[in-house]
């Protein structure tokens, strides 16, 4: 054996195993978090949902196949520690966790406060809530700020539900529902077929009494993972196949592109949002 065959061999069979690696790499999925609760976002009973939708089209671009885990949010956290997921969409920057984020915030989850119209119910601050009867999304109390906190602990009649009961409001049985507006409406239609009524979106007024919503950025175990999730958003914005993605939820459920209002004032050429030009202030 030559000594130049001797040097080649190794090099070839190191080659070699870093090909069978990258191979498999590909062919593993993406396993992403996304919360169970967030619907229309998040769709467990199909495998759907607008984040998921558009999640699995960037990375489709990139060859990469994708995995949904639908948890309740607690628990992203505990399941990215142990190894069984590779992403959330629910990070903040200063996390102590080993994860990379995206370079800018992915959702943008805008609360308000909805009520009947014909209750002519007005808010001058968020304390005024603690004289209605609320029903608020699960943790409000935590996400929503100190004020609100104060509100949610000395109303006798605020309660926290893990899935939104639009109808009660629609029956009078509370006063108020603090939740982001895309979601109080998908509940709404499910509880129309469930009990057998019209859902009328024009009945309800919505409050932004929450001056600023709680922005997301997505979180990757890898750089790699990033940068295709990244690249792909860019791709499916330049194809026009978000458009599409977002014009099948608003026609099945009404849903609006607030969500997303960050990737909308980022890679949209034209017909961008009015909210684009004092987002670009800060």
């Amino acid at each position: 054996m030559s000594n130049r065959t001797a040097v080649c061999r190794p090099l070839l069979a190191g080659l070699a195993a870093l090909f069978m690696q990258c191979c498999q790499a590909a062919d593993h999925p993406v396993r992403v978090q996304l919360n169970q609760a967030v619907q229309p976002f998040a769709l467990p009973a199909s495998g759907s949902g607008l984040q998921a939708d558009i999640i699995r089209a960037a990375f489709a671009t990139q060859s990469v196949p994708t995995e949904f885990v639908f948890l309740p949010g607690a628990r992203s956290w505990l399941e990215y520690k142990a190894g069984r997921i590779d992403a959330v969409t629910n990070a903040k920057p200063g996390s102590e966790l080993d994860i990379v984020l995206t370079h800018w915030p992915v959702a943008l989850f805008q609360n308000q406060a909805i009520t009947l119209k014909r209750k002519n119910i007005e808010f001058k601050s968020i304390g005024e809530l603690g004289k209605y009867r609320v029903i608020a999304f699960q943790n409000a109390s935590k996400f929503l700020g100190p004020e609100y906190a104060i509100m949610a602990r000395l109303n006798p009649n605020y309660v926290e539900q893990a899935t939104m009961p639009s109808f009660l409001l629609r029956n009078e049985a509370t006063d108020v529902i603090v939740s982001q507006a895309d979601i109080f409406r998908f509940n709404l239609i499910e509880n129309a077929a469930r009990l057998g009524f019209k859902p009328d979106f024009e009945q309800f007024e919505y409050h932004p009494i929450f001056e600023k919503g709680n922005d997301y950025w997505y979180g990757f175990r890898t750089e790699a993972m990033r940068d295709q999730f990244e690249r792909g958003i860019a791709a499916i914005y330049k194809s026009g196949e978000i458009d599409k993605i977002f014009a099948h939820y608003q026609k099945q459920f009404g849903t609006s592109r607030e969500l997303f209002i960050h990737l909308d004032c980022r890679f949209l050429k034209k017909n961008r949002p009015p909210a684009c030009a004092q987002e670009a202030q800060h």
